[in-house]
């Protein structure tokens, strides 16, 4: 035994020294522009500024949504760092409001339905979990978890996982998950056909054990979320989020001038918000959109989406004529239009005396494999349109530099205290 602990083990000394090179990388936070960090203002300071003012934070998960729960780790957080809001054996009221997105549409997958039934259809309608935090002589915050995931389970459970189990392998996680039948999750797929997929031996044979895991858990349960956010779907999405931020508007009767809104959004969320501002017929979320001068980005894929629509191209080429560009907005015209929407809180707020500047702070791991910097958002001659600061934290401890927790890495960002450090900052603090 002895033996071969030396002959195959890590001695005990270095595999310290590795766990705790990796915590140290998995501390602290470092801007792109410390400068600019400075010049914005944080969610602390925003509440702090005027305890009479409602802030309303809307949270809008990212891909790779297993249900519930995105906002958790940042409402913890939230407790710590807001003194008084969490009084010990507290809770926030909560609330659930549904999303429904009208009649069963005729959409297929290779001439395969994806809704089946009117239920199948209901079971994917998204919704909101609504906290609200009560203060003692101040005016509530509330915190509006947005869950658009059910619209994507069946696509991928029953077009990507359940037909993957003859190719990369057996996910069981996601067969499991697509399997659920208590609430809010639906069985997508049957009892029989998990069964099936759990036992079955992989015509291919399977991937290596890590490429198979990277697979499964980066592209069959994570990019094709952007596959149906940037495809006919969208329109589902835009009206969902749209639904949403009428939703924020009506709390307890408060117009939009009585609230300050603050948007944070993991990963393709980011995207789906901006759809929703920047779409002509999502009214209500056009008009958040103009009064929300916040975006927290946890993670984010801009820089690789715009790709997808290059500028400058004509309709001309060797041969003639090559069709139309592709229309609709890239994903930064929808951030430059919401920079440069105008944007006041009332008189009497520390912040309400002028408008100020919209800022864009982002988080990104630099081991996560699906993020990406925000570009900065500069006029012609240089200036800012809006504040973007990229910041850059470590959620997952590395061995020895080598290797870390790619998915940890992408989702870690609300449980790290370095990032809520930044957001919840005072006056004059890093």
């Amino acid at each position: 035994m002895s033996v071969r602990v030396r002959r195959f083990g890590l001695p005990w000394g270095i595999a310290i020294l590795a766990m705790a090179h990796g915590v140290a990388q998995s501390s602290g936070v470092r801007p792109d522009d410390p400068d600019t960090l400075k010049k914005t203002v944080s969610l602390g300071e925003l509440i702090a500024a005027d305890p009479q003012r409602t802030v309303h934070i809307v949270y809008v998960h990212g891909m790779r949504a297993d249900g519930t729960g995105a906002s958790d780790e940042f409402r913890k957080g939230m407790c710590r760092y807001v003194s008084g809001l969490c009084p010990k054996g507290s809770a926030p009221e909560k609330e659930t409001r549904p999303l429904p997105l009208g009649a069963v549409p005729a959409a297929t997958y290779l001439n395969q339905p994806i809704w089946r039934s009117g239920d199948e259809w209901q079971a994917s309608t998204p919704f909101v979990y609504r906290y609200t935090y009560r203060r003692a002589n101040a005016a509530p915050i509330v915190v509006d978890e947005v869950n658009w995931w059910p619209l994507l389970f069946p696509a991928k459970c029953r077009f990507i996982v359940y037909p993957e189990i003859d190719l990369s392998g057996i996910d069981e996680k996601h067969i499991e998950l697509c399997a659920r039948g208590d609430a809010p999750y639906y069985p997508w797929l049957t009892p029989t056909e998990r069964d099936t997929a759990l036992s079955h031996h992989p015509v291919s044979g399977g991937g290596a054990w890590a490429n198979a895991v990277a697979k499964q858990q980066i592209m069959n349960w994570g990019l094709t979320d952007a596959a149906l956010v940037l495809g006919p779907l969208r329109q589902y999405f835009r009206q969902a989020l749209n639904l949403a931020f009428d939703y924020a508007t009506q709390f307890e009767g408060k117009d939009l001038d009585a609230q300050e809104f603050v948007v944070i959004s993991e990963s393709l969320g980011s995207f789906v918000v901006l759809d929703a501002f920047g779409n002509l017929d999502s009214t209500a979320a056009q008009r958040v959109g103009a009064r929300t001068a916040d975006l927290y980005f946890l993670a984010n894929q801009y820089s690789l989406l715009q790709l997808g629509r290059i500028d400058g191209l004509t309709h001309e080429g060797p041969g003639g004529k090559l069709g139309a560009p592709i229309p609709g907005d890239s994903p930064v015209d929808l951030l430059l239009r919401w920079a440069q929407t105008g944007h006041a809180v009332s008189p009497g707020g520390k912040f309400g005396v002028a408008p100020r500047l919209k800022q864009v702070i982002a988080f990104s791991d630099p081991s996560d494999l699906l993020t990406f910097p925000v570009p900065k958002l500069k006029d012609k001659n240089g200036s800012d349109i809006a504040w973007v600061v990229n910041v850059y934290d470590r959620n997952e401890w590395s061995f020895l530099r080598l290797f870390a927790n790619p998915m940890n890495a992408h989702t870690g960002h609300a449980g790290n205290d370095g990032v809520l450090k930044v957001i919840f900052r005072s006056q004059g603090s890093q």
